[in-house]
């Protein structure tokens, strides 16, 4: 009790490391957050003490300070909640930490705001005179931290040198089959998604006109957001050929640590966050999502795109920037916007925009063709309004039946491998063996169709995306549906692959 007769107040620290989903239900009811909240609830009611707050960290490790855990941070660290308790309850010293010079950093803490430390299972107090055991039992959950780490690195080493897959899936994937034995499965947005995302790098979008065209098409990435160089990535990846790889990290030639752990990496003159890696052998192999010489050929156009340029204001972007090329040139040479003042003297000068060539070839010689930008956005406005009223078509992967014949044999190879683990009388074993093996037999035999691509309409209509899209972003939306425009000084002319449309307006 405290001086004023009224019972000292304390908070539960509960912790529990990441458990399998499979577990989560179970794990509650033996040994999970639920039951260290239930024993302190039991000291504190034996001590005459009031638990104001239980913490309840699902999924932290040892190893993160307790002053970044989720929710227990915040009770060491905002005033408004560290005045709220007299003290702070752990069932065991691992529930606080495994580090040692984080149980030491909360020793001082409590000290600091002259607040009260308790440990239920090894009966540790703090203030006390049991620094030392303190330190003791500090180092011992340090030690298992490591020897739990070095056991699970040892256990998916042994994994991978049998092949199976260990860590998470990547976009297009989800992981398959029990927990020594996962692989990875293509999901329906994988066989979709990324041939098309592999394809458009061949075509030469740019990582961001990929990214761009897969936030309008609604898919849903890992992070929550496609970013641009998150296309690079996917690209760069081996597993959407069949191989999943693993990294090889590239040794630093400078490590900046904070309190014993690495904080960045310099390679030469520059510092970065994560040590560099390339990819490395074959670990896993699985069901590819493009053929190797596809993946060949995007890493290509990916190693060739033209380096990022300086900032862009899109919110000044013309119209039909990235679009518009020069008919009198041949076609291929770009026209950009052009500022010219008028002929105006003194403040009542006003600015004058244009499209004007830039030429082509090493010295980019323009030939002189220039044309309002007003005008040519008015006239390619009318032409996609009127004359592109045509369904939107995408593309859709049909799937053939080969992923489902090689799912198909897994499962049968699977069921023959468990078949002696089962203690089944020998004739019943006998019998499933047999009949495994024929419907093995006649699953390899079954005549493989292959994907196919066909397209499909959208639901809407160009001239409808065109009339909700900015006008600041229609040009990186006609280069991602397949639009070019062209401008002279007499007509503009606006084409689609897609449709082969050709419509021309008089200026």
């Amino acid at each position: 009790m405290k001086l004023n007769g009224q019972p000292e107040r304390w908070i539960v620290a509960a912790r529990l490391s990441r458990v399998a989903k499979q577990h989560r239900d179970r794990d509650d009811v033996i040994n999970g957050i639920a039951t260290q909240d239930e024993r302190a609830a039991e000291w504190a009611r034996a001590e005459g003490h009031e638990i104001v707050h239980c913490t309840k960290d699902r999924g932290v490790s040892g190893s993160v300070p307790p002053w970044e855990r989720p929710e227990l941070g915040p009770w060491l660290t905002e005033p408004d909640k560290i005045v709220q308790y007299d003290g702070i309850v752990a069932y065991a010293v691992d529930r606080l930490s495994r580090e040692y010079y984080d149980l030491t950093w909360l020793r001082k803490w409590a000290e600091t705001h002259h607040k009260k430390l308790y440990v239920i299972k090894d009966r540790l107090e703090w203030p006390g005179r049991d620094g030392t055991l303190w330190g003791v039992y500090g180092e011992r959950a340090h030690q298992e931290k490591e020897e739990i780490r070095e056991r699970i690195m040892r256990q998916n080493d042994a994994l991978r040198a049998a092949g199976k897959l260990v860590g998470r899936p990547p976009f297009g994937y989800v992981v398959k089959g029990d927990k020594y034995d996962r692989r990875l499965a293509p999901t329906d947005a994988g066989r979709e998604y990324v041939p098309l995302i592999f394809e458009h790098m061949i075509e030469g979008w740019s990582q961001d006109q990929i990214a761009q065209w897969l936030r309008e098409a609604g898919v849903e990435p890992l992070s929550g957001v496609w970013w641009t160089k998150t296309i690079g990535t996917i690209i760069r990846n081996p597993v959407y050929m069949g191989r999943r790889c693993a990294r090889a990290f590239i040794p630093p030639d400078e490590v900046e640590e904070r309190d014993g752990k690495p904080i960045r990496y310099r390679y030469g003159k520059n510092w970065v966050s994560y040590p560099r890696w390339v990819y490395g052998p074959t670990i896993h192999r699985c069901e590819p999502l493009v053929d190797a010489d596809t993946w060949r050929r995007a890493n290509d156009a990916l190693g060739n795109a033209r380096p990022k340029r300086g900032r862009v204001d899109v919110e000044r972007r013309a119209m039909l920037s990235g679009v518009l090329y020069c008919p009198d040139c041949g076609g291929d040479s770009p026209m950009y916007r052009h500022h010219s003042p008028s002929p105006r003297k003194g403040r009542d000068r006003i600015p004058m925009f244009y499209y004007r060539c830039r030429g082509r070839g090493a010295r980019h010689a323009s030939c002189g063709n220039m044309v309002p930008l007003g005008l040519v956005d008015a006239a390619a406005d009318a032409i996609i309004r009127s004359r592109f009223d045509t369904p939107v078509m995408v593309k859709k992967i049909i799937p053939g039946n080969e992923a489902k014949i090689e799912a198909r044999l897994a499962e049968i190879d699977f069921d023959l491998q468990q078949l002696g683990s089962r203690g089944l009388p020998w004739d019943v074993e006998d019998t499933e063996r047999i009949e495994l093996r024929a419907e093995h037999g006649r699953v390899k035999a079954t005549k493989i169709i292959p994907d196919s691509v066909e397209s499909v309409p959208m639901g809407e209509t160009y001239s409808d995306l065109w009339e909700r899209t900015p006008v600041n972003e229609r040009g990186p939306w006609m280069a991602r549906n397949g639009f070019v425009a062209y401008a002279s000084k007499t007509k503009v002319t606006v084409k689609h692959a897609a449709t082969g449309i050709e419509a021309t307006a008089d200026l």
